[in-house]
């Protein structure tokens, strides 16, 4: 990760000089240290984070996706951070471009985090945090809460029982401009309860993690991309540097990028402010 990412692979010593010298500090410190994230923002972490922590060696752990929310979102949209974990996406929408943040999470040491990140960058006025599981309905389900960013749906003997609503009853009259969909697996469940929003021409892009993890609850990631198809939607790739969209499959193997209006969208990348992170302008 550190030599191959685009961010780093040209000054790969910089990198292992931020990877050894967080490594030191937070194994002293024993206790969350805030360092600075993009442009203005900053993100609380701890050695146990295994998810956040990587934006701290490479600036943007998933760098194409986290430029085009940076790019694409406006002062006034709304984004749906569902799987917020400890905010890194709620922080480039809200810190960042001073979106408005629905930012859904299950896990009670997570959300404490994520609260945590929001007081960081005092932007708690942009972001409403909703301490909840995602389904097809109302209910409960089971999640596990010891595996930092992996935690996911389990059976009720080996989770913590959460309170579920389904994402039309989480946004009820409002439509995001943009979804990001990250849990573990559980996505097409997820999805089942999002079709007034899916059907909606107001939500115009969707990062939704499609890796084949869905297998251990029977969901096929192909009928998945299908369903997301039928509502409009296309899937593409973003190249941060030249802000190109590309035509491209389901990726398979992380996030997929879907797109409704695509001139609508490309306009928006295209006169977007460059945003600031570790020694680059994009």
């Amino acid at each position: 990760m550190l030599t191959g990412h685009p961010l780093t692979y040209r000054r790969p010593v910089e990198a292992y000089w931020r990877w050894l010298r967080w490594q030191i500090a937070s194994r002293l410190v024993g206790m969350p240290i805030i360092v600075p994230f993009v442009d203005d923002t900053h993100i609380a972490v701890s050695i146990e984070n295994r998810g956040m922590r990587g934006n701290i060696y490479v600036g943007l752990l998933e760098f194409e996706d986290m430029s085009f929310t940076v790019h694409f979102l406006r002062e006034g949209d709304l984004f749906g951070d569902v799987g917020a974990n400890m905010g890194a996406y709620t922080t480039l929408a809200a810190g960042v471009r001073q979106a408005h943040v629905i930012a859904v999470e299950p896990v009670p040491a997570t959300v404490r985090a994520l609260i945590r990140n929001i007081a960081v960058n005092g932007i708690g006025d942009l972001v409403e945090v909703r301490a909840l599981g995602v389904g097809e309905k109302a209910g409960v389900m089971y999640i596990s809460v010891d595996q930092d960013c992996m935690n996911h749906v389990v059976s009720c003997s080996e989770g913590l029982e959460i309170s579920t609503q389904s994402l039309d009853e989480i946004f009820g009259k409002r439509t995001p401009t943009m979804l990001k969909i990250d849990v573990e697996g559980f996505e097409s469940g997820v999805l089942k309860g999002a079709t007034k929003l899916l059907g909606d021409p107001n939500l115009e892009a969707i990062i939704i993690e499609l890796n084949g993890l869905g297998a251990r609850y029977g969901y096929d990631d192909k009928e998945t991309d299908a369903k997301i198809r039928d509502f409009g939607f296309l899937s593409f790739v973003y190249d941060p540097w030249t802000r190109e969209l590309s035509s491209a499959k389901m990726s398979g193997t992380h996030n997929t990028l879907y797109i409704r209006n695509l001139e609508f969208v490309s306009r928006r990348l295209k006169t977007a402010k460059p945003f600031r992170v570790l020694n680059h302008s994009i």
